[in-house]
């Protein structure tokens, strides 16, 4: 069986061909939901022309665009990335299911029936693969924007949140990313020439300048829009990240820049490692636990891990790909 398979972000779109349990294709589109709305059916017939779609036997949905405030509520948003993909997919004549977040997969109509099932669900695909292998252990994925917590009891999902809401609360949503996150939301002071500086809080710079000062990520990784609407080298994320403790690059040499980089990183990996104790204690772990690490960010939660004790094993897996595999398994 072959399946396409989606995972709409508010600001990447992930898409996979999967066959058995191999991934012909994957890629990622960075498609801001909240400017591009109305081209988003422009963007999956681009897609699809891309995909040999005759040979195609199912497609998956799952979505998190929904909370983009190009919408009023999470059902508007539902609907509208629902009308669009049945109007897109409805002259393939293929079975299309979307994910719901108690792992069932649903119809279209089912889906729009059901929005707060649909919504946000993507979280469930990769720790639904994952526990088919362990019993035991913690799926951490860092994304672009947010990072994901999820433990796995007795090889099952034991997450405890299912909206975003809960899972806000219960640690298992971290809305912390190695892109679009704005530094002012990690710290509220970063150390400059041996002082602690307050942080202004406006919309000057994200993570995505403090990874590309760092050299974490290559200058084809940054794959969202700047803080500043100018480009991505080295020198001008710098200059953005200056500009959080109200300075530039004439105030601030690279070492001081790089040295409010490195703090925000640490800062990070503290809100991570946070989360992993949160979920762990709630989910009464006790000895060593398994943990898997995925997401552009996996390099993040590495480190959490090793913070709190604990391994962490890489895996190579997203929504898209998962979801894809679950189709497989189930259809």
């Amino acid at each position: 069986m072959k399946v396409l398979s989606f995972d709409i972000g508010g600001a990447n779109t992930k898409f996979a061909v999967v066959s058995g349990e191999e991934v012909l294709e994957r890629n990622s589109i960075y498609f801001p939901f909240w400017k591009r709305k109305n081209k988003f059916g422009d963007l999956l017939i681009d897609i699809i022309k891309k995909i040999e779609i005759d040979d195609i036997d199912a497609i998956g949905i799952t979505m998190t665009a929904e909370l983009s405030d190009a919408f009023q509520t999470k059902s508007e948003g539902v609907n509208f990335i629902l009308k669009v993909l049945k109007n897109v997919l409805s002259k393939y004549n293929k079975e299309v299911y979307v994910l719901s977040n108690d792992l069932r997969l649903l119809s279209i109509e089912e889906a729009k029936q059901n929005p707060y099932k649909a919504a946000s669900a993507n979280y469930l695909a990769v720790p639904w693969y994952v526990s088919r292998e362990i019993k035991n252990g913690i799926l951490i994925d860092v994304g672009s924007t947010t990072t994901d917590i999820i433990p796995i009891r007795d090889g099952r999902i034991a997450a405890r949140g299912k909206t975003d809401l809960e899972r806000l609360q219960t640690g298992e949503l971290i809305y912390t990313g190695i892109l679009r996150t704005n530094v002012a939301a990690i710290v509220n002071s970063v150390p400059v020439n041996g002082k602690s500086t307050r942080v202004s809080s406006e919309y000057f710079s994200t993570t995505a300048d403090v990874y590309s000062i760092l050299g974490d990520i290559e200058n084809n990784e940054y794959q969202c829009s700047t803080a500043d609407g100018r480009g991505k080298s080295r020198n001008e994320c710098m200059a953005r990240l200056a500009r959080v403790v109200c300075a530039d690059t004439d105030m601030l040499s690279e070492k001081d820049i790089t040295g409010i980089a490195k703090y925000i990183k640490e800062r990070q990996i503290v809100q991570i490692s946070d989360g992993i104790k949160q979920v762990m204690d709630a989910a009464d772990f006790r000895g060593e636990v398994k943990i898997f690490v995925t997401g552009a960010g996996s390099f993040l939660a590495k480190t959490a891990a090793e913070q709190i004790g604990a391994v962490a094993v890489g895996i190579d897996i997203n929504p898209s790909i998962a979801l894809g595999y679950l189709i497989v398994f189930y259809k």
